[in-house]
């Protein structure tokens, strides 16, 4: 979703809407809550079943570790669109090594 939404120029929806929080409407709050808690969800799973498979390794819960992920994510590719797409890759690669299995 990020490497297709950098190569396309795009940011991330749901960073793109809560940087924008405290100005949008309610019904859209509560839209870009489910939408984040889909996604949470979704990379918390994900994580989860890598850890008990053995294929990555982490501190805390499954869901601290998505909600850091999805920001770093998030940021990388708002910084990727000002700076170059070295930076999402350079945090990408980041999260990658602090993840693997050791």
């Amino acid at each position: 979703m990020f490497q297709r939404s950098l190569a396309d120029n795009k940011i991330c929806p749901i960073g793109a809407l809560q940087s924008e929080y405290k100005v949008i409407p309610e019904r859209m709050r509560v839209q870009v809550g489910h939408l984040r808690c889909i996604v949470v969800g979704w990379l918390t799973e994900t994580l989860a079943v890598g850890r008990d498979e053995g294929h990555m390794v982490y501190a805390g819960s499954s869901e601290d570790q998505a909600t850091m992920v999805l920001a770093a994510l998030q940021g990388a590719l708002q910084n990727a669109r000002a700076e170059g797409q070295p930076i999402f890759s350079t945090v990408v690669n980041q999260v990658k090594r602090m993840m693997t299995a050791r």
